[in-house]
């Protein structure tokens, strides 16, 4: 009777410290729930994709729209980040129509910028056309569309060249440039023929070093999946309901001021991001994409540039990125991508190539309203950038 009266003893213990533990948990997620409540009532945290990620950076966030209210700022990013992309003919994937306060797509697919003109382009003699391809810092995820980089390029390069100059931003989140060359080629197939077409790259072709010729619509939404999400299984759910406990708040918080500041760690730890053979190929791909893109536009006497765009992630003083608390994924690549791009075109001298990647080495601010995209000063550096290098 002694076994079984200590067995019993023990599971009581056992089970009654678990319950403990348990109670324990739920009132400290409840107070801080409670906390948080109030906390965010007071700002414009955790209403949006980004707040969310960033919960404990909402002040810094609302430091980089200066000429924004907060609501406002919270409209704003509630529209870049709710969006679905949607599924399209030879390109995959891209932006669908979307009409908002501050970010609207045209069914065409273009983001619309200030003083925007119809579509489509009209051939007056009088006016230059251009056409602007890259990815979400191009279409300009995180700012209006006042703010985007077909609206500040086109009265740069109106002033430049001294004549009017028309701006479509085709911009698209994920595109590098294979889906870039893809949309220049169905436009053109399509029958609208731009008299300069500019190319903006640099970080999407890295993020996709195993090959985007191969990220199409399937590979990125998951097969029988919702547009713009992937496919959720137990372990996405469990693990989504444990980021929204507030003591995973606490947590992210917790680590963002005592963890290491420096850090480029991904959810894949099998990545390797100094692979110098996968980076190689990612600079062929791209020099090839070039060099159709410059033939296909030799054919129908179509001027282009090609632009080398900043990251944070080369020739930036990262001090001044509160956003690297979770890493930069993949885009991780970028920090050994960029000097091997650099000695490429070093190598090479590219013609109609414009290097804007050091812009930021010798600022000492926040330029990103996130881990990657610019902020609204930061796009208008680019827009400078582009401008000054346009013949």
């Amino acid at each position: 009777m002694g076994i079984p009266n200590r067995f019993s003893r023990m599971v009581r213990t056992t089970a009654g410290y678990l319950l403990n533990t348990i109670l324990l948990l739920v009132a400290v997620n409840v107070a801080l729930g409670v906390f948080y409540h109030f906390y965010d009532a007071h700002g414009a945290r955790n209403t949006n994709a980004v707040f969310k990620k960033y919960p404990n950076l909402a002040k810094q966030i609302l430091k980089l729209y200066p000429s924004m209210s907060e609501e406002d700022i919270t409209e704003l990013l509630r529209e870049t980040w709710s969006r679905p992309l949607v599924s399209k003919s030879i390109v995959g994937f891209g932006e669908g129509p979307y009409h908002g306060k501050f970010v609207n797509v045209t069914a065409e697919g273009f983001r619309p910028g200030t003083n925007q003109a119809p579509w489509p382009p009209v051939e007056d003699g009088k006016s230059l056309v251009v056409f602007l391809f890259g990815g979400s810092t191009t279409f300009g995820y995180g700012v209006t569309d006042a703010q985007a980089l077909g609206s500040q390029l086109q009265p740069l390069l109106t002033q430049k060249l001294g004549r009017p100059v028309v701006v479509y931003n085709f911009g698209q989140s994920k595109y590098g440039s294979t889906q870039e060359r893809l949309l220049f080629e169905k436009l053109l197939l399509a029958g609208y023929k731009p008299d300069m077409a500019i190319f903006v790259d640099g970080l999407n072709d890295f993020q996709f070093t195993w090959g985007d010729e191969e990220f199409n619509w399937t590979s990125y939404v998951g097969d029988g999946a919702d547009p713009g999400a992937g496919v959720q299984t137990w372990r996405s759910w469990l693990s989504e309901g444990i980021e929204m406990l507030p003591m995973a708040r606490l947590a992210k918080g917790v680590r963002s001021k005592l963890g290491p500041k420096h850090t480029f760690y991904n959810a894949n730890p099998n990545r390797n991001y100094d692979d110098v053979s996968a980076i190689g190929k990612v600079i062929d791909r791209y020099y090839l994409n070039v060099e159709m893109i410059e033939a296909e536009s030799k054919a129908v006497s179509i001027r282009t540039l090609f632009v080398w765009q900043p990251v944070p992630t080369y020739a930036y003083d990262l001090k001044y990125h509160p956003f690297i608390q979770n890493g930069f994924g993949d885009f991780a690549y970028t920090k050994r991508g960029y000097p091997m791009m650099a000695d490429a075109v070093a190598k090479k001298r590219p013609d109609n190539f414009l290097w804007c990647a050091d812009m930021q080495k010798d600022l000492h601010e926040p330029l990103y309203v996130d881990a990657v995209h610019y902020s609204p000063m930061m796009t208008g550096m680019v827009a400078g950038c582009i401008a000054d290098g346009v013949k």
